[in-house]
């Protein structure tokens, strides 16, 4: 059986092996259309908490949902490198706004 140290040193073996292709990822076109792909479907930049139109309360289970879904990115967030990351971020909640109409002129009736 493996001790503790053992284990600990596989873990961290394979989480350096992970920054690297995470970090690989985020150096190309098609690794960071999937990092904001990822980012959107997470709901990482929503709120988790989902209230019931009618009677106000907290759904808990589509709360407890977005919660663990969120998770998921939170986790593959933390293996990449700040610098690459930020700006494909902010690219993704710059995506994921709704667009807003330019306010155009009324024409005057004749």
């Amino acid at each position: 059986m493996a001790s503790r140290e053992e284990t600990l040193k596989k873990l961290a073996a394979r989480n350096g092996r992970l920054r690297v292709v995470v970090d690989s990822l985020l150096r190309t076109e098609d690794g960071r259309e999937f990092f904001m792909h990822l980012h959107s479907i997470c709901g990482f930049a929503k709120s988790d908490t989902v209230v019931n139109p009618v009677t106000h309360e907290i759904a808990t289970a589509s709360t407890a949902y977005n919660n663990a879904r969120r998770d998921i990115y939170v986790e593959i967030r933390k293996l990449a490198t700040r610098v690459l990351l930020t700006p494909v971020e902010e690219a993704a909640e710059l995506r994921e706004q709704p667009a807003v109409e330019e306010d155009k002129p009324k024409e005057e009736s004749k």
